[in-house]
């Protein structure tokens, strides 16, 4: 345990640039625009209510939720206490694979040597540094606990129900940990323990009845379709995506946030396919062979594919490859890298084979943070590697409209266009960016062919309305907010409608149209009832009219809703008596 101290200040060392990373992607589902975590009574709720789940209802991932919801009241909107959070979790992780390997391999220099090399996989950045990436972590915290305890309380004892108390934890934090089970008997298999199926019955019971609650949650198993519109084109395409995360924890080179637009296989004559797939069953068979024969390989082996299963979309997920579903799966190779380093003798071959591979590491995951650290960046180089990646080239042009750059923008807008033209979003980004530059005409096109695919896209009726109020149309701007306002109903557009109505209404005013600037105040007064100023532009407008009984009312009205007001208001009306006589 003595190397514990050096494990923890070499990880923190490298991933400190990661503090300065912004939010990113879906980041703002999940924690800047998820009012569920705003409040920390909702918590209990986050564990059977579909309603305040992130993405529409469609992940169960109560723990994750509940992590986000305690730092929210911590850090509000700062990323880099998310960060920091993400990479305290992170070292935990790599020290609690160091006890495991220790445990295993008796040897400190193994052990260490072997969890560095996990801690700082560059593989395995896109989960330190995208704070979405919390619940791989937690995940993976969860399960190595459960195997530390099932090898010393798990088989006999009185603490044997520890392990599963730690497995159901997992569970909570990401689907993934269902293998845990699996794995479990296989540490029997390679430790030569002895199987006993009344031993792993209650980890399979505590399978079902989390699978039955997650069911009756969310309602629905699969998350879409099948990839290539079946499960035999799924098993050809997750054969090839199998072998590129093999590669990327060998090769960890061109890394990507984003893989929309892979391709899908549709026959098994595909030369890749056929490779890929003979590639994994003689993987298979020799890992299954090795631990039979209780060699530590084998486990690490069977361990990968075992941790993979959750992510090869047996089960349709919406997506189809990540590298964040790779940090499970590199604890495989981290047994892999103990079994390579350990000998009777630390050899020159050795030494200088981790310090190339350790420097290697450090020199990719420095790079890749770079990266992460600048949203143009980042999806500047997402799209450079997938270009046909629609969502990718969608998310660089927003970040573009952030920071001014309008034609760029609008160009990255566009390709969305060409390689999805029925996508309402990229219409949007670019009517943004062309109002942005002056280009009403072209903005208001986009914006209404935005309308034309999704009429019930809000932010269309909101850019179309600022656009309208800019240029002084309040009449067709009010349209829009009210538009906005029964599909997306909010107080940012309620606050927008509010003072636009006023706005129409002083118009009116001073052309002496006190009726219709009457109705204009009447509308903003109903729309937000405790706003002063709404109440006393409505009394003057029935002032101008003659009408001081209703300007009178209008005020006794305001004092029900802001009895706060009671000095100022009954002064008004004083005086309106006074002209009433």
């Amino acid at each position: 345990m003595a190397k514990i101290p050096y494990l923890i200040i070499l990880t923190v060392f490298l991933y400190l640039p990661a503090l300065w990373a912004p939010f990113e992607f879906d980041d703002r589902d999940r924690i800047l625009d998820n009012p569920a975590i705003r409040n920390l009574s909702n918590i209990p709720a986050f564990f059977y209510s579909r309603e305040l789940m992130p993405f529409g209802g469609e992940i169960y991932r109560p723990l994750s939720d509940t992590s986000f919801a305690i730092e929210y009241s911590v850090w509000g909107n700062n990323p880099r206490g998310y960060h920091l959070t993400n990479i305290f979790i992170h070292t935990i992780n790599s020290i609690l694979l160091y006890i495991l390997l220790q445990q295993i391999f008796r040897s400190e220099r193994v052990s260490f040597a072997a969890s560095l090399l996990f801690a700082w996989h560059p593989a395995l950045t896109e989960a330190v540094i995208w704070i979405k990436g919390r619940e791989d972590l937690i995940v993976a915290s969860f399960y190595l606990l459960t195997l530390l305890l099932y090898r010393s309380y798990g088989r006999i004892g009185a603490f044997k129900f520890l392990p599963m108390i730690s497995f159901t934890l997992a569970l909570l934090s990401k689907e993934m940990a269902v293998t845990i089970p699996i794995i479990l008997l296989m540490f029997d298999i390679y430790e030569r323990k002895g199987i006993a199926v009344s031993r792993y019955m209650p980890y399979v019971v505590i399978t079902f009845l989390y699978l039955l609650v997650r069911y009756l949650v969310l309602g629905q198993v699969a998350q879409t379709e099948y990839w290539g519109g079946g499960i035999l084109q799924t098993l050809y395409t997750m054969s090839r995506v199998t072998m590129y995360y093999i590669k990327l924890l060998i090769f960890p080179v061109n890394l990507c946030l984003d893989y929309l637009g892979y391709p899908v296989s549709t026959n098994f004559a595909e030369p890749y396919v056929i490779l890929s797939l003979s590639s994994i069953l003689l993987m298979v068979a020799s890992g299954g062979y090795l631990l039979w024969r209780h060699h530590i390989t084998g486990f690490s082996v069977i361990g990968f594919f075992v941790m993979l299963i959750p992510v090869s979309n047996i089960i349709p997920l919406k997506i189809l490859l990540a590298e964040r579903f790779l940090y499970l799966p590199a604890i495989g190779l981290a047994f892999i890298y103990a079994w390579a380093f350990q000998g009777n003798s630390w050899s020159k071959w050795r030494r200088s084979a981790m310090v190339i591979v350790m420097v290697s590491f450090a020199s990719l995951t420095i790079q890749r943070e770079y990266i992460w650290i600048s949203s143009s960046r980042l999806w500047e180089d997402t799209v450079r590697k997938m270009p046909y990646n629609e969502r990718g080239h969608l998310n660089l042009g927003s970040v573009y409209l952030d920071e001014g750059r309008f034609k760029e923008a609008i160009r990255e807008s566009t390709i969305v266009l060409k390689l999805n033209p029925f996508d309402p979003e990229a219409y949007v980004n670019r009517g943004l960016g062309y109002a942005s530059m002056g280009k009403r005409d072209e903005a208001l096109r986009d914006y209404r062919q935005a309308l034309m695919i999704n009429p019930r896209l809000s932010k269309a009726h909101h850019n179309m309305g600022n656009l309208y109020l800019n240029g002084g149309d309040l009449s067709r701007a009010i349209e829009e907010f009210e538009a906005e306002m029964r599909i997306n109903p909010n107080k940012k557009i309620l606050y927008r409608l509010y003072e636009t109505y006023l706005s129409a209404g002083n118009g009116e005013f001073e052309k002496g149209d006190y009726p219709l600037a009457a109705g204009y105040y009447t509308k903003a007064v109903k729309l937000a009832k405790e706003l002063e100023e709404g109440y006393i532009n409505l009394s003057l407008a029935h002032f101008k009219m003659g009408d001081i009984d209703a300007a009178i009312k209008v005020y006794e009205d305001l004092l029900k809703v802001r009895p706060d007001l009671t000095l100022k208001v009954k002064e008004k009306i004083s005086r309106l008596r006074k002209e009433q006589r």
